[in-house]
């Protein structure tokens, strides 16, 4: 009797068992891709999560938007195609309620109950119609309308999740092509060349075969070199600020399909316009005329920045000159006489004016300008006047960049006393070593006047003189008393470090220093007195290599420090150049042999100049206007396609180390166009 009990327990637990399955299986909707234009097919498919036993029969509605879709065919998920006897019927779509759906069943004629896999049970799959000519969206609608075991009753199990699948049907692309120009603006020279691109793309097309194109420029700021453009088979005709391009007959790639020429005329902004293309496919010639075709960018601007000119180191001025107009370039360094034979404008010798104010001018430009110079020191006359002027021989003249050096013959009776004033000014830059007097070559800029003024020595006095770099700097007493302290002052330059040591009756005698005065002890003031000051330009010289050149190195020399007022460093002679990027005064060597500032620093002076200051603006080729050739010129250089500095002046070399990193590399050419695409 127990055992009949339990029996029957196992059987009704084994009932829940599979109600309980039935009742967890979800049937789960889902559509291929939720946009599509229209012509395009969607699948719509039904997927059964967990396994179905025993079942006699199921129908699903599919509810769809008629005017919008159309089925193509239904395909068998496999869920349970391996029953032979059953298979998933679909019938005609057929309509409920005023809208269209279609049912997927499923019925075992044996009633035996089949075994329903987990899986796709079926596949829709629906045509969106080609007469969409805007953007609809519509929603297919999935509901289970029965499900049934061998019990012949409905049973609980195959809920539909999320029956509603929203679909949106887009306009079907058109099949067209789009023609653009060169999009970056163009820099060039009065004279240069100048290239347009013309483009196409396409869509639904590969290829094309009849064109029908029109461009406009400006006749007075371009002319159109024909020949010089490649136009590929294209018809031309130029009407003087129209260019007509027509072809016709074999297939023609797309991308880019020929290049116009133009030759820059005048200074300032200009632009080659597209304004009418029609492009079509041969295969559409029986058919239709040729559409127009979309435009892509129809502008290509064009900066015109007058005739180019090249200007060796030693002056400023402008990378191109306006035609027809006066061309005015400047000395760095004023103190030379200039001389320009060589010059040149469009390849015929020219002539140069000295302006007499450190200005020179190529009048009424016409064509490319390269200056070539040689200068001569300016000299300037000296005067030597005072009492001592007979104890002192000096030249009449003085060159600028030249040590001037004068001799005072001292005699021990006498205290002498030296005032020098260069062009008016009074001066203390000279030094002094025993009789001998230097002005400093780079301080010769002017009329140079020598007084020496000598008295005779009064007894229990001696004679003080100032010797050194620094002498000039020094104010003191011409005379000391025996036994008595003496004190002195030194006027101390910015950018110089002083040394200061004293001898007294032919002995080295300590000095004291306190609040700028210097003192010699009493003490020690027992004969005749030497004071020396010396005094060095401070700066920290550094040298990088800048660019790798064919066999030689490019290398970058910067000097930090502070010069005097009115001057600045110079390179055997030359003004460097101030970079703010570097804190500091850089030039450019190039080099077979590897460098360093030991070796450099014997070049460096300074110079009766103004400072030249590096304008870091990515106009690195000089044209006032930013663009990719700016960027190509960035990298022409670190690729070593210049090796001196004659077709690439050293500012701009200097310019193109755009980040600061004191050489050159991809990474300066890659923030020009940073900036382009950016602003």
């Amino acid at each position: 009797m127990k055992r009949r009990i339990s029996a029957l327990l196992l059987s009704f637990i084994m009932v829940l068992g599979l109600t309980a399955t039935a009742f967890a299986a979800v049937v789960t909707p889902g559509v291929s891709q939720s946009t599509l234009h229209s012509g395009e097919d969607v699948d719509v498919t039904l997927t059964l999560d967990e396994t179905l036993e025993k079942i006699t029969n199921f129908e699903y509605h599919i509810y769809f938007d008629a005017d919008l879709f159309e089925l193509v065919k239904g395909i068998n998920g496999g869920a349970n195609s391996h029953t032979t006897h059953s298979q998933a019927l679909i019938d005609d779509g057929f309509r409920h309620k005023g809208q269209s759906y279609y049912a997927v069943s499923f019925v075992d004629t044996l009633s035996k109950g089949q075994t329903i896999q987990a899986g796709e049970l079926y596949t829709l799959k629906f045509k969106a119609k080609k007469d969409v000519t805007e953007d609809v969206t519509s929603a297919f609608r999935v509901y289970k309308e029965s499900l049934a075991d061998t019990s012949f009753r409905q049973i609980k199990g195959g809920e539909v999740k999320d029956g509603s699948l929203s679909v949106t049907v887009t306009p079907a692309p058109k099949n067209t092509y789009t023609v653009s120009l060169t999009p970056e603006q163009q820099s060039a020279n009065v004279g240069g060349a100048v290239q347009v691109a013309l483009n196409v793309t396409a869509q639904g097309y590969t290829k094309f075969n009849a064109a029908d194109v029109t461009v406009t420029y400006d006749p007075a700021a371009l002319t159109f070199e024909k020949d010089a453009s490649k136009l590929e088979g294209f018809e031309v005709k130029d009407s003087g600020g129209t260019v007509h391009l027509a072809a016709y007959g074999t297939d023609r790639p797309l991308g880019q399909v020929l290049t116009l020429a133009f030759e820059a005329k005048t200074v300032g902004r200009t632009e080659v316009t597209l304004t009418g293309a029609k492009l079509d496919d041969g295969r559409n010639a029986s058919a239709q005329d040729a559409p127009e075709s979309e435009k892509g960018n129809t502008v290509a601007a064009v900066v015109v920045d007058g005739y180019p000119v090249a200007l060796p180191e030693e002056f400023t001025g402008a990378a191109s000159a306006v035609p027809n107009a006066d061309y005015v370039f400047a000395a760095k360094d004023q103190h030379y006489d200039y001389t320009f034979a060589g010059s040149t404008m469009g390849g015929v010798p020219v002539e140069v004016k000295d302006n007499g104010d450190g200005t020179f001018t190529v009048s009424h430009v016409t064509g490319a300008v390269v200056i070539v110079s040689d200068k001569a020191a300016k000299t300037y006359a000296v005067t030597v006047k005072g009492t001592g002027a007979d104890d002192t021989t000096a030249a009449p003249t003085a060159a600028y960049g030249s040590d001037y050096v004068f001799t005072i013959r001292h005699d021990a009776n006498f205290r002498y006393a030296l005032h020098v004033t260069v062009n008016g000014k009074a001066y203390t830059g000279f030094r002094v070593q025993g009789d001998t007097c230097t002005i400093p070559g780079v301080d010769v800029t002017g009329d140079v006047v020598i007084t020496v003024d000598k008295t005779v020595i009064p007894e229990n006095q001696f004679t003080v003189r100032f010797e050194g770099s620094g002498a000039g700097d020094v104010t003191g007493a011409p005379t000391a008393l025996k036994n008595t302290k003496y004190a002195f002052t030194v006027r101390k330059t910015e950018g110089y470090t002083y040394t200061v040591t004293a001898q007294a009756g032919g002995r080295t005698v300590d000095v004291s220093e306190k609040n700028g005065t210097y003192t010699i002890a009493a003490k020690d003031v027992t004969g005749d007195v030497t004071i020396t000051v010396d005094k060095k330009i401070d700066m920290q010289v550094a040298v990088n290599e800048y660019v790798k050149l064919d066999g030689k190195t490019m290398f970058l020399v910067s000097v930090a420090g502070t010069p005097e007022a009115g001057k600045t460093f110079a390179y055997d002679g030359v003004p460097m150049f101030y970079s703010e990027k570097y804190q500091a005064y850089c030039w450019l060597v190039i080099s077979r042999e590897v460098l360093d500032a030991s070796a450099v620093k014997e070049h460096i002076q300074m110079a009766a100049a103004d400072e030249v200051r590096l304008r870091y603006d990515l106009d690195i080729n000089g044209t006032q206007a930013v663009d990719i050739n700016d960027a190509q010129m960035t990298y022409n250089m670190y690729n070593a396609a210049y090796d001196d500095f004659t077709k690439v002046s050293m500012d701009k070399f200097l310019k193109a180390d755009t980040n600061g990193s004191k050489n050159l590399n991809v990474e300066d050419a890659a923030a020009i166009v940073h900036q382009l695409m950016n602003g």
